[in-house]
């Protein structure tokens, strides 16, 4: 009998390690988290790059137990729809601009407001100081996601198959925006018509005429290969666009402290390599297009200024809260 005992704990010894072995693979897969980030740029795009080099981040701080899964040039969907889907948390991160949050929470949209920024070291001091951290505190309780950190996008201009220097030349225009409250009436308070637009649709549309013009950074300008159906380079400057990438609270808070102590510096360090590929785009790609074959136009920004400074706040005061767009541009500088 006691040789039987023995025999029985055995077995049960035996039995349990092989289930606590099975388990293994289980409890490492239920650890594992896949954070799904859907961007609109296209592959090779800075955006890209630095999504990229965040993800090779992550994956290495956390030794494979987050993984950041990247679904660039709107594989996710539209924009709008990306930023919708991370809001209700069936999509976990979203690489926005301050428009396609400004529909759900108002003050934020001014930070793409035309002629706000002086350039990029006056957004950044902004966006990364305390008027852009208070705007982006809210965001959490208010719309249920948080932002990790702010990324260059690159000052917008015009390229256009008609010529134009001044706000009533614009006018005469169909000029392609996104279709996001903030741009079409940026591009109204410079004196453009504005026809809103996915992106993926502007290419052929500037090629056989349905719009005349179309406004973007430089790195657009090139990745979409909007230079090859554009005549004119007009460089306006009219907006210092910037890249926050967003995460649903929900998901932020799966995370636990240590993940999102790695998310916030695989984004900041992602964030560094598009800055830098950004600016060196912008020094090398003007001379680019016009190798190309585009006119490059410089029109006086100053009408164009003095229309969308006063246009914008009386537009969008009770939205943003007044006197939020004056304060921004004395702010930082």
């Amino acid at each position: 009998m006691k040789r039987n005992g023995k025999h029985t704990v055995t077995i049960l010894l035996v039995a349990v390690l092989a289930l606590l072995v099975s388990m293994q693979p289980l409890a490492a897969q239920q650890q594992r988290i896949v954070i799904r980030f859907g961007t609109q740029n296209p592959v090779g795009h800075p955006v890209d790059v630095g999504a990229r080099r965040a993800a090779e981040i992550i994956d290495r701080m956390s030794g494979g137990r987050i993984q950041l899964q990247i679904f660039p040039g709107d594989q996710l969907g539209s924009q709008p729809e990306q930023m919708a889907n991370t809001i209700r948390g069936s999509q976990d991160m979203y690489l926005s601009t301050a428009a396609w949050l400004g529909p759900y929470f108002g003050p934020v949209g001014v930070l793409d407001a035309n002629y706000l920024f002086t350039g990029a070291d006056h957004l950044f001091r902004v966006m990364k100081g305390p008027v852009g951290q208070e705007l982006f505190r809210h965001l959490p309780s208010a719309v249920g996601v948080r932002i990790v950190d702010v990324w260059y996008f690159g000052a917008r201009h015009f390229t256009s198959n008609k010529l134009f220097r001044t706000p009533a030349e614009l006018g005469r225009l169909k000029t392609r925006v996104a279709n996001a409250p903030i741009f079409i009436e940026n591009a109204r308070c410079m004196g453009a018509n504005p026809t809103p637009m996915g992106i993926g649709e502007v290419y052929l549309a500037l090629k056989t005429g349905v719009v005349d013009a179309q406004e973007n950074p430089l790195t657009n300008i090139l990745n979409f290969k909007f230079f090859e159906v554009s005549k004119y380079l007009i460089l306006t400057a009219h907006q210092i666009g910037s890249f926050i990438p967003s995460i649903n609270e929900r998901a932020w808070q799966s995370l636990g402290p240590e993940g999102q102590k790695i998310l916030l510096t695989a984004f900041e360090e992602g964030g560094k390599v598009n800055n830098a590929l950004v600016y060196k785009a912008e020094s090398e790609l003007v001379a680019q297009f016009k190798t190309a074959g585009m006119e490059v136009i410089t029109p006086d920004p100053e009408p164009f200024r003095q229309m969308a400074r006063k246009c914008l706040p009386e537009k969008f005061g009770n939205v943003w809260g007044q006197g939020l767009y004056e304060a921004i541009q004395s702010s930082g500088r």
